[in-house]
């Protein structure tokens, strides 16, 4: 044989071999697109977990303010508002008016029961208004009415003491 026999037997074989694994390789990748996935309903998957298995979620939310027992209370999945107050036991002064207790608890949510006597603060919604703030702190001094804002970025060191909660 001479070398240019010897070259073309060479290439002939070389082509071969790849003509043979680009053709396996198309037909397994054929093969392997045609099969459809498996797909599974939730409840054909429900009928093979025992129910006994099923635990229900448990959620924690951490209720405070106006109540008898602030905390950290677990609850199952579906609870309301309303009942994580009730097991807190809110306080007679707890406005519980100002919730939504027909809405569902979140997991990690926290709810605050709001006191009647700590409303917002509205001596210096007028005050503001007239944009004095020396007479609101004059006003300041007397037990504050129920509705009443106060700018705490602009309140002196008096109109803070006043405040039900913060002051002496």
């Amino acid at each position: 044989m001479e070398r240019w026999e010897k070259i073309a037997f060479l290439v002939l074989c070389v082509t071969l071999v790849t003509a043979l694994g680009i053709t396996m390789f198309t037909r397994w990748r054929s093969k392997w697109r045609d099969e459809e996935p498996i797909l599974f309903n939730a409840s054909d998957v429900a009928y093979h977990v025992k129910s006994s298995e099923l635990k229900p979620a448990i959620i924690k939310v951490h209720v405070k303010g106006a109540v008898k027992y602030p905390g950290v209370y677990e609850f199952p999945t579906g609870v309301r508002v309303d009942d994580a107050v009730r097991k807190a036991q809110p306080l007679p002064s707890a406005d519980i008016n100002a919730l939504n207790l027909a809405a569902f608890l979140k997991d990690g949510e926290e709810i605050f029961v709001p006191d009647k006597r700590e409303q917002s603060l509205g001596v210096f919604a007028e005050a503001l208004n007239n944009s004095n703030l020396s007479k609101a702190s004059a006003q300041v001094a007397q037990p504050l009415n129920a509705g009443v804002k106060i700018p705490i970025n602009r309140a002196t060191a008096k109109q803070l003491e006043a405040l039900p909660g913060i002051g002496p």
